[in-house]
């Protein structure tokens, strides 16, 4: 039987979702979700299926064994809830997980509870650099790994890239601590979310490997990435560039995958394929709310930080929103 698939949120990237979805192997588009017709007619006109204004509407007719959520974060929680007592098998989500801690782990432990596979779309875990640079330092290229120096527009709806690629290249190790620094007057908006205009943060992994981020005007280099080892380092010059650099006592050595190289709307679909191959075959995705969950704690342990003027130990107590952070309540 082919896998039926149905998107929540028709704006303009969600064509980009469900030609992902399409594009794994036997796969059937049943839906598509959104209050304004206007989209979700777009996407029935272009794609079939049936438009409906909302997941309850839409779960009292059919219920897709995998959905795409592609709303702005603020909506995350009450779609991914409502879908997996209902028995959804598989829900792949735009990332960040939320506008607040809570809303991560509440949507984490309710797919979880309810037997449904969780994912966001951290894409960079399926960019050609960013999976050569894993190769490389499993393979002991730079010898042990010391530190991880990023820098990105900030800690919220770039961080949780970052910090989720800090934790993949570290071998999904937990992060112990974090202290950091961050603008919270003024904040810059994005997708109607406030966030910090500049920062910067440190981040101690469990294994003593040190991760620090720039944000904002804080950043020496937009979307560089470095890791350092005992042995040389690995440079990633931007997401988008296919690069990886890679410096030792023995010399120089740029690796150009030019001819290899994915671009992002090929990178999302990878990991939309990947959430779909991992519910039929009952496996944990690269993508998992696991380790979105892992990045969302970074994100508010930094901005908590900022607040307090402390180190904050994790997991974070307690929950804290972005409107708490930026006072825009």
């Amino acid at each position: 039987m082919p896998t039926t698939v149905a998107i929540i949120g028709c704006g303009k990237r969600s064509v980009m979702f469900v030609e992902a979805m399409l594009a794994a192997k036997d796969t059937t588009f049943v839906a598509a979700v959104d209050p304004f017709p206007e989209g979700r007619d777009k996407i029935v006109e272009q794609f079939g299926g049936k438009g409906f204004d909302s997941v309850e509407s839409m779960l009292a007719e059919v219920v897709p064994d995998f959905v795409c959520m592609v709303t702005r974060p603020n909506v995350r929680l009450e779609p991914i809830t409502t879908c997996a007592k209902a028995g959804v098998k598989g829900f792949h989500s735009e990332k960040p997980t939320g506008d607040a801690l809570g809303v991560a782990r509440q949507s984490h432990a309710v797919a979880t509870e309810h037997g449904m596979k969780l994912t966001y779309s951290h894409q960079r875990r399926f960019n050609a650099n960013f999976t050569k640079a894993k190769e490389l330092i499993d393979a002991g290229t730079i010898g042990e790994v010391k530190h991880i120096d990023t820098n990105c527009d900030n800690f919220y709806d770039w961080g949780t890239h970052w910090f989720d690629m800090m934790h993949y290249l570290n071998n999904e190790e937990p992060a112990e601590w974090i202290i950091a620094q961050a603008q919270r007057t003024d904040p810059k908006m994005v997708f109607d979310q406030p966030m910090d205009r500049c920062g910067v943060g440190v981040v101690h992994f469990k294994n003593g490997v040190i991760g620090s981020m720039h944000t904002g005007e804080a950043q020496s280099q937009h979307t560089r990435f470095c890791v350092e080892g005992t042995e040389g380092r690995i440079v990633i010059n931007g997401c988008d560039t296919p690069i990886v650099d890679v410096w030792k006592e023995s010399g120089f050595e740029r690796i150009d995958m030019t001819d290899d190289s994915e671009n992002h709307h090929h990178q999302v679909a990878q990991a939309t394929i990947d959430a779909i191959n991992c519910v039929r075959e009952d496996k944990e995705s690269r993508c998992s709310s696991r380790f979105a969950l892992a990045a969302t704690e970074c994100i508010f342990a930094s901005y908590a930080s900022a607040i307090r003027g402390e180190r904050i130990h994790l997991p974070l107590e307690g929950d804290l929103s972005l409107a708490d952070v930026f006072n825009t309540k």
